[in-house]
């Protein structure tokens, strides 16, 4: 996710950050997903 936050996003915003999780994914992935969005939401903010 860094990744694409360093490549797609700038400080002046414009990027959104989406996840879909199907139902055979394990609850450990999801809560990797929702801890890396929320992290990185604000990766230009400082």
């Amino acid at each position: 996710m860094r990744e694409s936050v360093e490549t797609l996003g700038s400080p002046e915003g414009g990027l959104w950050l989406k996840a879909e999780i199907g139902d055979d994914v394990p609850l450990e992935n999801v809560e990797a997903v929702c801890c890396a969005l929320e992290k990185y939401s604000t990766f230009y903010s400082g």
